[in-house]
């Protein structure tokens, strides 16, 4: 590896797309399809579901979580069984997590994934697009690293495939792509995941972007000579950090 190589381990949802709306609308639909047999209609309450599912996305880490997320919202407009009050709506997520069998939330990952190729199969990569635009933080990052001796890698609990046809059509070229498919095999761990890529590959220092502060402040990453960074532009409730991360990333760069 050259010197001044820059090596870049970049979350995906919430980071590079701002994927809130697929993902939601996705899990909506996969909702459905689990409780086909338990539920008549639910037509009339879908928007206020998506939306109020939107209010919430930061909570969600797996993607099987979208299940619990779903549930407890029909929960509280379809079946009333109670309010939005933030703090206990927070609280009933967690309880909810806890509740629900993991056969459920392993069938309702599978069938996500299936829902999410079914919504766009036939649709030119346009409206997969317009459900997944890039965020603000990207367009300026895209910018910076023109020209420059840039390692790009993205670790995401996304799926590889859906990553590549969004990275085809903004045209923005990415040496690895290692998804949910690649994370199973590190016990869903991405340090352990960019661990290895640092010892296999040789790699010295390193920045890790993420929007989920459980998957850094959990880890000892001066171990592996990364610099990890919260972007407090994701789904996290954070302030917008954007602006300093660029900044930093300028510094570097130089």
């Amino acid at each position: 590896m050259k010197k001044n190589k820059k090596i870049f381990y970049l979350d995906f949802d919430g980071v590079l797309a701002d994927s809130a709306k697929e993902c939601i609308t996705t899990s909506f639909f996969t909702w459905l399809k689990l409780n086909k047999n338990t539920i008549n209609d639910l037509s009339d309450s879908k928007e206020s579901i998506i939306k109020n599912a939107l209010k919430y996305r930061y909570l969600v880490t797996p993607p099987e979580h979208y299940f619990c997320l779903i549930d407890l919202i029909v929960d509280i407009i379809y079946f009333k069984k109670e309010r939005f009050i933030h703090h206990d709506f927070e609280k009933s997520f967690k309880k909810k997590i806890n509740s629900v069998d993991i056969r459920t939330l392993d069938k309702f990952k599978k069938t996500f994934f299936l829902t999410r190729r079914e919504r766009f199969s036939d649709k030119p990569n346009s409206e997969w697009l317009a459900e997944n635009p890039p965020t603000e933080f990207l367009k300026k990052f895209k910018e910076l690293i023109r020209n420059k001796d840039c390692e790009l890698i993205i670790i995401s609990r996304k799926d590889s495939k859906s990553i590549s046809i969004w990275l085809n059509e903004i045209k923005l070229k990415i040496n690895e792509i290692h998804g949910s498919e690649s994370l199973i095999r590190f016990n869903d761990s991405k340090f352990s995941l960019i661990k290895n890529l640092q010892l296999k590959k040789n790699f010295n220092e390193g920045i890790f972007i993420d929007d989920s502060s459980d998957e850094i402040i959990k880890e000892n990453w001066k171990s592996i000579f990364i610099t990890p960074i919260i972007a407090g532009w994701g789904y996290n409730l954070l302030k917008d950090n954007s602006k300093r991360v660029l900044k930093k990333i300028k510094e570097d760069l130089r």
